[in-house]
């Protein structure tokens, strides 16, 4: 039997009698699974008992109210038959689904779907006990019945599959002549699409700051000359496999300078040099600073060095992007920006 008031489900063996005191439920503000609570200030209102199972049932609501001792009233269930199935519903973001990193893990959840004989709807969670698959399992797993968590899904490897739960019950309907309910097995399955993404180009956003650096020292074989030039921050975007932000706080960017040949007056370092990054927000962006100081700038003078600039994202290289950077004493371009 399962009982479920206010989007709670028990589930009782037979002539078992439960009590729910439903003032501690609302006293507690304690969310049910549809993440429903009873209002703070509710005094009265109205409790329909329904069965998912073709079982008899008897139901009592007693109200007790302070100086007036004690009233009740109860109700059969008021359709013949019992709630039908009808769907499983599984969080999918309106169906667009969710993304997530390799390795992470995500606990999904299912719900039942049942409607009276009044189209009404009724909630059960079945997570634990539906059926859980993957489209992909070399992209992400999910465990099922039987696993020990249920709905609990972990990110693989970069690409798309789809998380669904399967559910089977009954759906009802009244048969007049012989006075009994016909039960249709049926099956249901809800779903989530996932995107597990990968690092793997940024996106040039604009520029935070620009200017030129009037003083600064230069250090060539141990001994420190005068210098000048120019420093740019920037922000830039993560993207995945598709094009797409990836919207994760966190990741680590880290860059490497390589001189691309050709004209290099800045004496810019040959390889090895890096920019200032930093770790990337909510939105996936992050800051970078160029830099470049010499001795070549004092005074007015001019320069040009051309950098490849190759990238690591938390120990992802970024093989396909690799960024041309053109120092001079008066701006930085990056790509032609």
């Amino acid at each position: 039997m399962r009982p479920a008031l206010f989007g709670r489900v028990a589930r009782s063996a037979a002539h078992e009698t439960r009590a729910i005191n439903l003032r501690s439920l609302r006293d507690a503000q304690i969310a049910d699974f549809k993440t429903n609570i009873l209002p703070a200030g509710a005094a009265d209102g109205v409790v329909t008992w329904v069965r998912l199972d073709n079982l008899p049932v008897m139901s009592r609501l007693m109200v007790i109210r302070r100086g007036q001792g004690m009233a009740s009233s109860y109700d059969c269930c008021i359709c013949s038959c019992p709630n039908s199935f009808q769907a499983v519903e599984v969080p999918n973001n309106g169906g667009y689904g969710f993304a997530f990193l390799p390795g992470a893990a995500e606990n999904f959840s299912a719900t039942a779907v049942y409607v009276d004989c009044n189209d009404a709807p009724y909630y059960y969670d079945v997570t634990d006990v539906a059926t859980w698959m993957s489209s992909s399992t070399s992209i992400a797993t999910v465990e099922t019945y039987g696993d020990s968590s249920p709905g609990l899904m972990t990110a693989v490897a970069g690409g798309q599959t789809t998380i669904s739960a399967f559910y089977w019950d009954a759906q009802y309907t009244y048969d007049y002549s012989s006075g009994s309910c016909q039960a249709t097995q049926v099956q249901e399955n809800g779903y989530c699409p996932i995107t597990v993404q990968v690092p793997t180009s940024l996106k040039y956003i604009g520029t935070v700051s620009q200017g030129a650096i009037t003083s600064c020292t230069v250090t060539i074989n141990g001994n420190n000359y005068p210098g000048a030039g120019w420093t740019r921050e920037i922000t830039w975007q993560v993207l995945d496999q598709y094009g797409q932000p990836i919207l994760y706080s966190g990741l680590q960017p880290s860059d490497s300078l390589a001189n691309a040949g050709g004209t290099n007056t800045c004496a810019f370092p040959a390889s090895g040099g890096k920019t200032g990054t930093g770790n990337t927000g909510s939105n996936g962006e992050f800051p970078d600073t160029y830099s470049i100081c010499s001795t070549a700038c004092v005074n007015g003078g001019s320069c040009q060095s051309t950098e490849n600039q190759s990238w690591t994202v938390s120990g992802t290289a970024l093989t396909s992007d690799v960024k041309k950077v053109v120092y001079t004493c008066s701006g930085i371009t990056i790509n032609g920006q």
